[in-house]
């Protein structure tokens, strides 16, 4: 099993399924804190990247076309802080994020 736990929330990947928990730092946006934790199986992903910055990094996933209908239904605006599928990585976690893709 892989984890990487950050105040925006924690990803768990057991093998079968990526669990996107979100945290309960101030930052993180309505909609994804009322969603909740997501349950996506391995099937539902296209891919996973890790894109780091000078202060924070960012892992951010793909998912295959009509994985997911809120994704369809905002047709790709979600902005940063409601996006559930974006995670922010610390500088000090930017290993565990790069060994998480």
């Amino acid at each position: 099993m892989v984890e990487i736990i950050q105040k925006d929330g924690t990803w768990t990947f057991d093998g079968e399924a990526l669990r996107l928990t979100p945290g309960r730092d101030k930052n993180v946006g309505l909609l994804r804190r009322t969603l909740g934790e997501l349950v996506l199986p391995l099937q539902a992903l296209a891919g996973i990247s890790f894109e780091q910055g000078k202060k924070a990094g960012r892992l951010r996933l793909r998912l295959r076309d009509g994985a997911d209908p809120l994704l369809l239904a905002a047709g790709g605006r979600l902005t940063e802080p409601h996006d559930p599928y974006q995670l922010t990585v610390e500088p000090d976690r930017h290993g565990v994020a790069e060994y998480f893709t």
